[in-house]
């Protein structure tokens, strides 16, 4: 009897420490409930809403009204609502195009958008909350138009 139980044992610990899966295999987003979306609550856009200059600001480019020689404006095309930026001297530009699902292009190149959120709308403008995949803030912000 103590011999089936010392191989019961044995069994069930070493199924138990097997692992087939290193944690490096886990994608982070197969971690959340269902139904979740993981936000910075640290992080306030209220900075954001009291400066009305008009800007696209991201890791990858900053365009700035107030730099001078840029151009930001809104568009519709339908139910796309599309907001731009551009930069005269360089070419450098942004754009946001939003409809059922959001497309943000940055000097032609699109980035993977998480989520797009507009702050603020009234009938000077826009203040635009990008979120990427790996949880980088853009801020899109387009006013007097």
């Amino acid at each position: 009897m103590k011999p089936i139980l010392l191989l019961v044992a044995v069994l069930l610990t070493a199924t138990a420490c097997n692992k087939t899966k290193t944690i490096d295999d886990i994608d982070p987003e197969q971690l959340k409930p269902v139904g979740s979306e993981v936000t910075n609550p640290g992080y306030s856009f209220a900075a954001e809403l009291d400066d009305d200059c008009c800007r696209f600001v991201a890791d990858m480019l900053t365009l700035r009204y107030n730099d001078g020689g840029i151009l930001f404006s809104k568009e519709t095309e339908g139910e796309v609502t599309i907001y731009r930026a551009v930069e005269l001297a360089t070419g450098n530009s942004a754009e946001l195009r939003l409809a059922d699902s959001p497309c943000l292009l940055v000097n032609g190149k699109e980035i993977a958008v998480k989520s797009v959120v507009i702050e603020r709308e009234n009938k000077k403008g826009a203040w635009i909350n990008i979120l990427t995949p790996d949880y980088k803030r853009i801020v899109f912000v387009v006013t007097d138009l």
